[in-house]
């Protein structure tokens, strides 16, 4: 099981939101302002950081306390974009739906896989 973060001041939330869109290197293309798009975080390091990864699989660090309080290894945020051409707004918040069903998929991709023979096997 992943690392915990503790509880960010809420105006660090709020100011990290807002600089997402320049670390990230710009939204996901299609993606407009008021749409909703998911993003996973892969790993929070120790010192502070996490990996998190855009649906088309670009993956960049962000400072740990940019994100929500509680944020985990293999949580799902909603990342929501509000604002006009000139300015962005974002807003990240845990998606538990969206993380309890990545987990059934993956359980279930799992079981789907071929058996293998049971027994030691001789190499």
């Amino acid at each position: 099981m992943g690392k915990v973060m503790g509880k960010a001041p809420a105006w660090a939330a709020l100011t990290a939101a807002t600089a997402l869109i320049a670390y990230a290197g710009g939204m996901p293309a299609g993606v407009r302002p008021g749409e909703a798009v998911s993003l996973v975080v892969d790993r929070v390091e120790d010192g502070g950081w996490a990996v998190v990864e855009w649906p088309d699989g670009v993956t960049f660090e962000l400072p740990a306390g940019w994100l929500p309080a509680g944020v985990r290894d293999g949580d799902v945020l909603a990342v929501e974009v509000h604002g006009t051409e000139d300015e962005a707004r974002v807003t990240l918040r845990l998606d538990p739906e969206a993380r309890a069903a990545r987990l059934d998929e993956a359980r279930r991709l799992r079981e789907s896989l071929p058996k293998g023979p049971e027994g030691d096997l001789d190499l």
